[in-house]
């Protein structure tokens, strides 16, 4: 019975640090597209996102990768600000979804 305990708790203890660590790693992304975003650094923006990426822009249409990326050099999305707060991570199988709010600052 000891050894049940001992393997569950040693479960246990494993997953909830996986899921811990997978959820630093989620949050450094999102502050990483956050800074390279507000930077219009679309080269790491493209290394960030699926190809198949789109997005309701602060344009307020919705926006492929491309489109948006073609906005940012256009200058069309212009921030001083962009503050990001990522309230809650949870995962389900290999998909990570990060729920909270974010706030630009148009210059």
């Amino acid at each position: 019975m000891k050894k049940l305990l001992t393997c569950l708790a040693i479960f246990f203890f494993t997953a909830t640090y996986a899921q811990s660590t997978a959820e630093m790693e989620i949050r450094k992304l999102e502050d990483a597209q956050r800074e390279a975003f507000q930077k219009k650094d679309t080269a790491t923006l493209f290394k960030l996102f699926s190809p198949n990426f789109v997005v309701n822009a602060p344009t307020n249409k919705i926006t492929t990768l491309q489109e948006l990326m073609l906005l940012m050099r256009q200058g069309a999305v212009d921030m001083e600000n962009f503050e990001r707060i990522t309230e809650k991570v949870t995962f389900n199988n290999n998909i990570a979804i990060a729920m909270g709010n974010e706030t630009l600052h148009p210059t």
